[in-house]
């Protein structure tokens, strides 16, 4: 399968890397702080079931004395209702009590609602809270309900999650629960702390990519020019590429240096060879001029022997004509010798 990156160039590649390390980082301390804000609340959920339960107990002690006989089932609700108002934890926290028409038994921090009918009360999301609470406890017997609810002492309702449990001899129900508004500011503060440290690294790991791309673009082009001048260029083979460090672009350098230097001395053997070669050919040329001397000699030479070989040839026709004549007038004298004798 081909490689869809073998396209990219190598910065380009680095700094691919480099964003999928800052995102990776990015998502990784999110997925951190979103399973801390549900741990938090995890065990705020468990610490509200706990104290609960411990409330839901005083109801069963009491109870429990009136089926005694200890004291009435009057008194033995108006004993409880008091004792878990004077109940608290974390500080500040409280339980109240209301019945399942619902109205409310006792509430410790707003006790003009004791006594009131809470089916039409609703939060400022328009969720009726109250109904919430016995829809809950008729279904399951007990569990969470989340509304909008104002701390003590303040009007702004805020976000609230409590813990409900019926008391089915009595009709009640017991509950408390925890604001957790909180919990969204602790998010944020959490979040801004992780990004005081997302921040810096994802820096970091930008400014050593920068140095690191180009530091490694540098070298490569620096490579690169100095094989296109071999390749096209002016052919220097006395440049030589820097071998320093341990990394894949030394070695390639390494490797290049050796290239130059053997093609330098295989040009510089040529070169040497030329030479003697030349100085053959200049040597094989003086003998041919040399030569090609003797042979002008030579032939200057047949030409004057042919020169005196036509002239004598002249010299002995005219010999042999001058012969004839001399035969041709002996023979007529001889003629009239024979004549005159």
């Amino acid at each position: 399968m081909r490689d869809f990156t073998q396209s990219w160039k190598i910065d380009h590649r680095i700094w691919l890397i480099v964003l999928i390390a800052i995102i990776g980082l990015g998502i990784t301390s999110y997925v951190a702080l979103v399973h801390g804000e549900q741990q938090m609340r995890h065990d705020r959920q468990a610490a509200v079931r706990q104290v609960v339960e411990v409330a839901h107990g005083v109801l069963e002690h009491f109870h429990t004395q009136a089926q005694n006989g200890a004291m009435d089932v009057t008194s033995a609700k108006a004993v409880a209702a008091s004792t878990i108002k004077s109940m608290r934890y974390s500080g500040k926290e409280y339980f109240w009590i209301n019945d399942m028409n619902p109205a409310m038994v006792m509430h410790p921090i707003k006790p003009a609602l004791d006594g009131k009918d809470l089916s039409g009360f609703e939060d400022k999301t328009g969720k009726r809270l109250f109904v919430a609470f016995v829809d809950t406890v008729k279904k399951d017997g007990a569990g969470f309900v989340d509304y909008l609810w104002p701390k003590p002492g303040s009007d702004t309702p805020v976000p609230k999650l409590s813990y409900v449990k019926g008391f089915a001899p009595w009709g009640w129900i017991v509950g408390s629960g925890v604001y957790i508004d909180d919990l969204d500011e602790a998010f944020t503060q959490a979040l801004i702390g992780k990004l005081k440290v997302v921040i810096p690294v994802g820096l970091l790991l930008l400014g050593l990519s920068w140095m690191l791309v180009r530091s490694v673009q540098h070298r490569l082009d620096v490579t690169q020019k100095a094989m296109a001048n071999i390749a096209e260029g002016e052919g220097d083979l006395t440049q030589r590429l820097d071998e320093s460090g341990g990394d894949e672009i030394s070695a390639v350098a390494r490797e290049f240096n050796k290239f130059c230097g053997r093609i330098q001395d295989m040009v510089r053997h040529m070169s040497d060879a030329s030479s003697q070669l030349q100085n053959s050919v200049e040597s094989m040329t003086a003998v041919v001029e040399e030569t090609n001397q003797g042979i002008r000699r030579q032939q200057e030479e047949t030409d004057q022997v042919a020169t005196a070989v036509h002239q004598m040839s002249a010299t002995v026709r005219e010999v042999a004509h001058n012969a004839t004549s001399a035969a041709d007038s002996a023979h007529q004298a001889n003629q009239e010798a024979q004549e005159g004798q």
